[in-house]
């Protein structure tokens, strides 16, 4: 028999993203809309996931809002002895377990829905919004940082040259 429940909503702030440094999110405001299914020992998650994270521009490098959406499933079976296993979208917990965590599944749905470049214009935020002195400030360091390595790096193909040069003539 199926049995589906109430959708449960929660709203997640900052305190949710524990392990966002490790992604880049500084914060973020998210509804969660998280709707089970339930079939013998077969739960199925349906989790809707809206709002934004707090990320940094990759331009200016100061922190945005940036709009994020998800919506996917997570199939949990239920199963006698045997240890939990997570793997994707399809999870395993032995019988004993009284709750079923899915705050991993939902952090890690988040992260991997951000983009791999991130900046102010981008999904509706306001370019106006990226700081145009950070930008050639950031620009101006880079471009003097690259200019370093690359004299550095210039010496020391030199200085390797020159001396298999003169291990050759010897």
């Amino acid at each position: 028999m199926d049995a589906v429940s109430q959708p449960v909503v929660r709203f997640l702030g900052d305190d949710f993203f524990v392990d966002g440094e490790v992604w880049g999110v500084e914060g973020g405001s998210i509804r969660a809309e998280v709707e089970t299914h339930r079939e013998g020992n077969l739960y199925r998650f349906l989790v809707t996931l809206g709002g934004t994270l707090v990320l940094e521009c990759d331009r200016c490098l100061e922190p945005f809002d940036l709009p994020m959406g998800f919506r996917g499933v997570l199939a949990v079976q239920r199963m006698s002895g045997g240890e939990s296993r997570r793997e994707g979208e399809e999870w395993a917990v032995p019988d004993s377990s009284n709750v079923i965590d899915i705050a991993p599944f939902i952090r890690e749905s988040l992260y991997l829905s951000i983009p791999m470049r991130h900046y102010h214009g981008m999904a509706g935020t306001d370019e106006a919004d990226c700081n145009l002195e950070r930008v050639a400030s950031v620009s101006q360091e880079t471009g003097n940082s690259e200019r370093a390595l690359g004299a550095q790096l210039g010496s020391e193909l030199a200085a390797v040259r020159a001396k298999l040069a003169g291990e050759d003539l010897e």
